[in-house]
């Protein structure tokens, strides 16, 4: 079911967090200094009917949660009537159409999923200045896309729809029975903007989408502020006592930077997960088409978020450890390791730069600096001398050369983001953040607790309970931060040299990766 930290049961008072993720659902218990009592876990299914597509079943999200909150009360050793408040955090944009009374009408498009590569085209050509707060053009992940590329392509159940949501926005109203946006997924994914009176009507026509705002929820609510009261029906199927406050959640990653203390201008959370995601904190606007953003008041109310992000990171090892990894796997399983451990020692060995071979870690595409939706992965240098060990070491260099682009991106639109606070679950690998650290000439600070998203999402929930004020305050009490990675200057060079050529082969490859993904349909 998953693992739990089992601590002794007691008369005080918890807040559960949910976190949606691509592979698995998790929840855990906190306490109001943020320690963790238990978690519990159970995987979600990954649907590629089509080459570029991803999608999830609803129901089995709802289902998972129906296992896993009882699991994790039991493993804390705690009452459901010790819970005092929920809060859910998710992937975005996971996208979902719904009948009237809520029930799916059919799979959600996972947040990775590139179907809707020609709607950012057409978006992106009305030249519409609501697009200036997502440097000139939407990504293909976005709700926007996905609701254009539905309305298109799947017109009746686009008309029957009573609701388009996101994953968060659908298992809020599964608790609460209302429908209810975040500020963060509206202003960072559906082109939201509080400051501009929230969506442009004038927009959303242009691009051909007069009708949405009838079935987009009509609230938007900031982290942290209530949804609605968990329904006596709700709680008696997860094991809750009714009433409680549900919290508003947001985007996993962004939720994320509560967990590990970003809320102060100048900061720059960096979560290493299935993707990774760049999101520092600004006082001041920024405008660069390379990121995304500037989003006000997206996370902490006041300050803008500035985005950048890659598609395929964590998602990358674990499709190597699934289609090569076999031998690695049984090694893993007599040393009672994990796989990842054993294939990272093998890549170790492999002098950096892995011996002349370059990765492209474009497997589902690029957001940032490239934006292009079309970019796919590619091994460059391949020799008789390279091995699976090299195959792996360039693959976890691709990744970090990726974060050096994000980086310069950064710098580029003035935003240098002197301080950098690294967690999600590839952070936990100490190898690749090493790598990371190295490639990107950076000092990278650990994040003191291994899940972020968990912990943002207790945050937003302790701030729906009242025991603080806002997130800001129930951050600053609630997280920590770890030791401080430095890069080696010793490989410097030779990580230049490849970053270099990493640069020079998506400008030189990017017509041909276009057209081989373009002719898979």
């Amino acid at each position: 079911m998953g693992e739990c930290v089992v601590m002794m049961a007691s008369n005080s008072t918890y807040v559960l967090a949910i976190d949606v993720g691509t592979e698995s659902i998790r929840v855990g218990v906190y306490d109001r200094v943020g320690r963790l009592h238990a978690t519990a876990s159970c995987a979600c299914d990954l649907l590629t009917p089509q080459p570029g597509w991803a999608e999830q079943d609803p129901q089995q999200w709802w289902a998972a949660l129906r296992r896993v909150i009882p699991c994790a009360l039991h493993k804390a050793g705690i009452e459901g009537s010790q819970i005092m408040a929920v809060a859910v955090d998710a992937t975005a944009s996971t996208v979902l159409m719904t009948d009237a009374e809520g029930e799916p009408l059919g799979n959600a498009i996972l947040w990775m999923d590139t179907r809707a590569a020609g709607e950012v085209e057409d978006i992106a050509a009305t030249q519409h200045p609501v697009l200036r707060y997502s440097g000139e053009q939407d990504a293909v992940e976005w709700m926007t896309p996905k609701a254009l590329w539905l309305k298109r392509n799947r017109p009746e159940q686009y008309a029957q729809a009573a609701h388009i949501c996101e994953c968060l926005d659908w298992i809020n109203f599964k608790l609460t029975g209302q429908w209810a946006a975040s500020i963060c997924q509206a202003t960072c994914k559906w082109n939201y903007i509080s400051r501009e009176g929230g969506w442009s009507d004038e927009f959303l026509a242009a691009v051909g989408l007069e009708d949405v705002r009838r079935k987009w929820p009509a609230l938007v609510l900031p982290l942290g502020d209530w949804v609605g009261a968990l329904t006596a029906d709700c709680a008696k199927e997860l094991g809750l006592r009714p009433a409680i406050p549900v919290g508003q959640g947001g985007v996993d990653a962004h939720v994320g930077m509560l967990g590990m203390g970003v809320t102060e201008a100048g900061m720059l959370s960096m979560t290493m997960g299935s993707s990774a995601a760049y999101l520092g904190l600004s006082q001041e606007p920024v405008w660069h088409p390379a990121i995304w953003g500037p989003y006000p008041d997206a996370v902490v109310p006041g300050l803008y978020v500035i985005e950048g992000g890659q598609v395929s990171t964590g998602s990358i090892t674990r499709w190597y450890r699934d289609e090569f990894g076999d031998r690695e796997a049984a090694l893993a399983e007599t040393e009672g390791r994990s796989a990842y451990a054993v294939l990272t020692e093998a890549a170790l060995a492999v002098p950096a730069g892995a011996e002349g071979l370059l990765a492209l870690d474009f497997w589902q595409g690029n957001r940032t600096p490239y934006r292009d939706p079309w970019a796919r992965g590619a091994f460059i240098g391949l020799t008789l001398r390279h091995t699976r060990a090299h195959l792996y070491r360039a693959i976890l260099e691709a990744v970090a050369f990726g974060a050096r682009n994000v980086l310069k991106s950064f710098a580029e639109a003035g935003c240098p983001f002197e301080r950098i606070v690294v967690g999600g679950g590839g952070a936990q690998n100490r190898a690749w953040l090493q790598i990371h650290a190295d490639v990107c000439g950076r000092p990278l600070t650990l994040a003191g607790v291994d899940n972020t998203s968990l912990l943002g999402t207790a945050i937003c929930a302790a701030t729906a309970a009242g025991w603080y004020a806002d997130v800001k305050q129930a951050a600053a009490a609630m997280s920590s931060t770890g030791d401080t990675v430095e890069p080696n200057p010793a490989v410097a060079e030779r990580y230049d040299f490849m970053f270099a050529k990493y640069t020079a082969a998506y400008s030189q490859l990017k017509e041909i990766l276009a057209d081989l993904s373009r002719s898979m349909g």
